[in-house]
Order: C-alpha cells, then sequence, then structure tokens
C-alpha cells in the first residue's frame, strides 16, 4: 500500500483529499488507542440493510445549480475510502517460501515482532473514484445517467521475513464486495438556469447477523461501507451558483435544492464558478488549507501546532506503535520530526484579514426596512431575555454582521457604542458581539424619522 501523503498543489485535491482522509487515523496513532481500533469518519455511506432502522445512512444526494445551455457540459466524480482488513498470521514452523498453490497453515494474531520492527493488525483505506462521463445538461435533462459502483472481494497474502529470508507471518489483507450506484440527472427551472442531481447508494448484499458484539458487527458493516463519501461537480460552458450566497435572482430556485449527507459549496480560486465540492463536512465557499500546514494530520478540525507538538513528545515505544500501524502514520512521524524551528513557530497562527469590499449582501427587513451590516440600531430585547438583554436594553450599537444558524434562524450581531471593548468586537473577538433578533433591533433612522 502506498503510504506517502500526496500534496496536491491544485487547491480542489487538496480540500478532497483532506476529506476522504478525515478521521482515518487520530492521535496518538496507534492502534492501542480505541478510536483507532473502531474508526469513524464523516460521509459513510453503509449497506441498506445494516441502516434499516438505525442511525447510519445508505445514500446521500447532492444538489445544486448551473446557468447555463442545453450544450453545458457536467463532470461528475465520487470518491470513497474502502476499508481493507488487515490480519497477521503466525506460521509455525517458519517457511523459507510460500506455497505456489492455496493458503500455509497459519494462527491469527494481534502483532508480532519481526526483526527490529513490530507489527499489528489493522484496517487500510484504498482510494476509490469513480467518474461519470461527461455529459450535456440537455442529454441529461432528457434521460438521467447512471453508474453502477463495482468493488470485488479480494484476499492476499504478503509474507513477513526475517532478516535471514525466513517468513514467519504473513499480511493477510481482505476487502469485502461493494455494489452501489450513481444517478445523475437534470431538471430546467428557467431557460438559462438548471437543477442539477446527483444521488449515490450503497446497495452491498449483507447477510447481518445481530448476535455478536455491536462493535463486531459495525465493523463488518463498516467493511461494506464507502467511508467518507463525497462528489466533486464541474461545469464546461457554463457556471455554479453558491448556494451559501446566491444571486437574488437565484434565492428562490436554491430553496428548491435539496442535499442529504452533503452540501456543496464552491471550490478552487475564489470567484471561479466552475467547480463544487459536495462535502459531507460544512465548508464555506471557496475553502482552503493553511499554507503554513505541513501536511494532513487526518483531523482538520484540530490545530496542527498542538498535534505537531503531541507527536513530538510521544515516548519512544509509543513512536514504535505509531509506526507499526500504517506507512501514512509513518509519514506523519516523520514530517513532524523534520520540521525547524521556523516551520512550527509557523504553526502558531496567522492573522488573516478579510479582503476589503461591499458591505454584506445578506439583509433582513423588519417593518419594511432593509438591515444592513454597519446600520446603527437601538436594542429593543424582549421581556424574559437574561441579565445582558435587561443591561443593554435602549443602548445604541452597530450591525456588524447577519448571520444564520443551523437552523435557518437569522440574528444581527452587533458591538455596543459605549463598550469600552467595542474594538475586540469588531475584530470578531467574543465577548464583545452580541446578537440579537431582527425584531429586537430599532433602525435608528426609522426613529428618527418618526
Amino acid at each position: 500500500m502506498d503510504g506517502a501523503i500526496r500534496v496536491s498543489r491544485d487547491p480542489v485535491e487538496a480540500i478532497a483529499r483532506t476529506l476522504l482522509y478525515e478521521g482515518y487515523l487520530l492521535y496518538p496513532y496507534g492502534p492501542s488507542s480505541l478510536k483507532n481500533r473502531y474508526p469513524w469518519a464523516p460521509g459513510g455511506l453503509y449497506p441498506e440493510v445494516w441502516c434499516d432502522g438505525g442511525a447510519d445512512s445508505w445514500w446521500m444526494r447532492a444538489e445544486g445549480l448551473v446557468r447555463g445551455n442545453p450544450t453545458t457540459r457536467l463532470e461528475v466524480s465520487v470518491r470513497f475510502l474502502r476499508r481493507v482488513a488487515r490480519s497477521l498470521g503466525a506460521l509455525s514452523p517458519p517457511l523459507r517460501h510460500l506455497p505456489a498453490i492455496g493458503e500455509p497453515a497459519f494462527r491469527l494474531v494481534e502483532s508480532i515482532a519481526v526483526g527490529s520492527e513490530r507489527l499489528h493488525a489493522w484496517e487500510e483505506g484504498v482510494e476509490q473514484a469513480i467518474p461519470l462521463p461527461e455529459t450535456s445538461i440537455g442529454e441529461l435533462e432528457a434521460a438521467p445517467v447512471r453508474v453502477e459502483i463495482r468493488c470485488q472481494a479480494e484476499r492476499t497474502l504478503e509474507p513477513i521475513r526475517e532478516p535471514d529470508g525466513s517468513i514467519p507471518a504473513i499480511v493477510l489483507r481482505e476487502a469485502r464486495a461493494l455494489e452501489g450506484s450513481i444517478d445523475a440527472s437534470v431538471v430546467r427551472l428557467r431557460e438559462d438556469l438548471f437543477r442539477w442531481s446527483v444521488r449515490v447508494e450503497n446497495r452491498t448484499p449483507y447477510d447481518v447477523v445481530r448476535n455478536g458484539s455491536h462493535r463486531q458487527e459495525s465493523r463488518e458493516a463498516g467493511l461494506r461501507a464507502f467511508c467518507s463519501a463525497h462528489a466533486v461537480v464541474r461545469v464546461h460552458g457554463g457556471e455554479l451558483v453558491s448556494l451559501l450566497e446566491p444571486p437574488d435572482a437565484e434565492q428562490a430556485a436554491v430553496a428548491t435544492c435539496e442535499n442529504v449527507g452533503v452540501f456543496p459549496v464552491l471550490v478552487g480560486e475564489p470567484g471561479r464558478c466552475d467547480r463544487m465540492l459536495c462535502s459531507p463536512v460544512l465548508l464555506y465557499d471557496y475553502p482552503r488549507i493553511a499554507p503554513e500546514s505541513a501536511g494532513d494530520l487526518f483531523d482538520a478540525t484540530e490545530i496542527d501546532e498542538i498535534l505537531t507538538l503531541r507527536i513530538r513528545a510521544l515516548t519512544e515505544e509509543e513512536k514504535r506503535e505509531m509506526t507499526s500501524a500504517d506507512p501514512r502514520a509513518r509519514a506523519i512521524l516523520d514530517r513532524a520530526e523534520a520540521l525547524t524551528d521556523s516551520e512550527l513557530l509557523a504553526l502558531h497562527g496567522a492573522d488573516r484579514a478579510a479582503p476589503a469590499g461591499p458591505r454584506a449582501r445578506r439583509a433582513v427587513r423588519r417593518d419594511g426596512v432593509t438591515l444592513l451590516a454597519g446600520d446603527r440600531v437601538r436594542l429593543l430585547p424582549e421581556h424574559g431575555g437574561d441579565v445582558f438583554d435587561l443591561a443593554l436594553r435602549g443602548r445604541t450599537a452597530v450591525i456588524e454582521s447577519i448571520e444564520e444558524d443551523f437552523d435557518d434562524r437569522t440574528f444581527v450581531v452587533v458591538t455596543v457604542d459605549d463598550d469600552p471593548g467595542r474594538d475586540l468586537g469588531s475584530e470578531g473577538k467574543p465577548g464583545h458581539r452580541f446578537f440579537f433578533r431582527p425584531e429586537e433591533v430599532e433602525p435608528l433612522e426609522t426613529e428618527m424619522a418618526r
């Protein structure tokens, strides 16, 4: 298995690979850690029969908008990790050669020492990419396209040799068969606007036997899962529409898009609208990997500096265990220990000011008045709130932004005029920014007009 961590200069490929390996292997990156023995990754699609009545999902759907015409072409690629069980078999006595036909008799073990190294049983991840044929919008509108996902079961043996050439053990790799499908379709919404849809299903046959431990059952289901499943959509001769910041003319159409298990965001160079990443993790348009990051740590929600310092502080025994698990873990350790002092300091953080530009386009209306970032308001929180509501009632403030939470509720974020720490709130620091519902603020222009 290729254990190298490939770093792509393409920002789309970099983000997609980060998603693919999110949660694949976690600190302290060793097999003795419970979270590594029973891995979990966002975006897993499990066999349909396993998901019956449970919390796991067996399908996902991504939908978005494209401006174009019937000759505009769509390119779709679905990617996921296939889990492969890596077992260790001890041979007694050791062999000089593996048999040409069949398998030698072996005894399964959790770990085995060979030479100066110790190997552990593990689950490896093998990348899978299934492209759909590039198709015009007109063709997809007339007839949806289906591509079948079929991965054959595999079983391979690899000898483990001592320095003298003898074979005391073997590595047994087993991959379960996978079956599923990818469906792509297009619906015309107006002359120049279309809604595209991509649906991925895991229809792997699986005879669920629920008489063992839940962890063992989950492991067997995981070996038949599409792990970290996501899709990349690319358009040629058209323009994809942001679902987070759509133009006013497309807001109603965006509301018709139904995304389940993933959410599409624009990716690539900011301002380009030709590619979308349908991500199982909530992202913003044009996400980026911090340039200071030296490589993937398989947990993009963590801080590189903290993890790197913790890795460098591992004991020698912990480092040996880390390198015994997976070639990718070995690469992480090598990279962490090779960082120079200046590279370590670069991980400490950077201040990236938001680019200057017009005020936020998002707005809410109260009594027919549009509220925008930069407007001045009087705070009138409803009765029954907390002590801050009592203290801030009647104060004047400036709207810093208009934001929505995951339940699609709109909030006006303000800094208070007479707050000594108002400058900290304007910089986005916590403790000096206050959230109110639109009906709890009164535009000062309206008040003066009265």
